[in-house]
């Protein structure tokens, strides 16, 4: 009998343990897509046994690490150039230490507003002449 449970219980541990890895996507944003100020990055994230945390990197440095749902990240775009291009991706892990990486968008920061045939930097623009505007 002794012999018989030895056997076994390792067998029960094994079968018991979850190798699925969970699902994840970024749902806020679609790759190539133009982004400014403030940007909220969501994920959608799945997992049998739930979620423990999703990790959030930019340009493949880690940036942030949210444990609670829903996981979401804002990004403050002002300190970047524009017209640059960065890469998001997450990591999600599940309860049981299995991970899996999202498909990496690509996302431009572009703050200029363009008016009357020229472009202005929202955060840098003290004023706008509008003397050949043909407004009145």
């Amino acid at each position: 009998m002794k012999r018989l449970l030895l056997i076994v219980l390792p067998l029960l541990l094994i079968v018991g343990c979850d190798k699925t890895p969970p699902t994840v996507s970024i749902s806020s944003h679609s790759s190539v897509q133009t982004v400014k100020q403030t940007v909220t990055i969501k994920v959608t994230t799945q997992a049998n046994k739930g979620i423990s945390r999703v990790e959030f990197f930019l340009n493949n440095s880690h940036i942030y690490t949210d444990s609670k749902s829903s996981y979401e990240y804002d990004w403050n775009t002002t300190q970047y150039e524009d017209f640059s291009e960065h890469i998001i991706k997450v990591i999600s892990y599940d309860n049981s230490d299995n991970s899996t990486e999202s498909q990496p968008i690509m996302l431009i920061v572009n703050s200029r507003v363009y008016l009357w045939g020229e472009y202005y930097s929202i955060e840098n623009t003290t004023e706008i002449n509008l003397s050949n505007s043909g407004l009145t």
